[in-house]
């Protein structure tokens, strides 16, 4: 007896009913990416993705010494990059080289005249023989107080020329190099970064009482 099977199921066309429900299963499995928006930076900040924050395009605070710049900063919800910081934010001028990441970075970098300079949130201090590095200030109290107080991590103890790609986590140089000059910490001096006619140099050995109109901050909202 010859079995009849039959064309419709429920008033549903049972022919290529399979190859519907396979290609439906397929469709559902396929994972959709994930669309990721770069936050939009306030206006005159450029957006660092890798560090997740905003830096300025210019300086402020001029004129004002470290302590002051803190305040000021501060007040306005802002605070002063901190060395690691500032080593990222210079990669990342190099890797997007627009027409304004060029020119904020030889305002920074470039060997220039009239100078430029601008304070780092890092403040070094001696305990016992040790060296450590005060970061992460906040005015807490009325008192601007580090929220990271750290041992100096292995790095370069003298003053010479530095390897850009030897910064250890506290952002401070591990090897000798050709990048660009470096004057090692010493005992209650503070972190700058100075270009002049002569050079550009990462100065640990600033004091944060000094102020000049060329002196400022590259500011940081988080």
């Amino acid at each position: 007896m010859k079995i009849q099977i039959p064309d419709k199921w429920l008033g549903e066309p049972i022919e290529g009913s399979m190859k519907r429900v396979l290609s439906a299963q397929e469709t559902e499995e396929i994972e959709q990416p994930l669309k990721t928006e770069q936050p939009q930076p306030t206006q005159g900040f450029i957006y660092v993705p890798s560090l997740k924050i905003q830096i300025a395009k210019q300086h402020s605070c001029l004129g004002k010494n470290w302590y002051q710049s803190h305040e000021e900063l501060q007040n306005q919800g802002l605070s002063m990059p901190i060395l690691p910081e500032f080593i990222e934010f210079r990669k990342y001028l190099e890797a997007n080289p627009t027409q304004e990441n060029q020119a904020i970075f030889e305002e920074i970098f470039a060997i220039r005249d009239p100078w430029r300079a601008e304070y780092l949130d890092a403040f070094f201090v001696k305990k016992g023989r040790e060296i450590y590095i005060n970061y992460n200030h906040k005015i807490v109290n009325g008192k601007l107080t580090p929220q990271n107080i750290e041992p100096l991590e292995k790095c370069l103890m003298k003053d010479c020329n530095i390897d850009l790609n030897s910064f250890n986590k506290q952002g401070l140089p591990t090897k000798k190099g050709t990048d660009f000059f470096y004057y090692f910490p010493r005992e209650n001096t503070v972190a700058r970064f100075f270009a002049n006619s002569g050079r550009a140099f990462l100065d640990c050995f600033g004091y944060p009482e000094n102020s000049y109109s060329s002196l400022g901050v590259r500011a940081v909202r988080r």
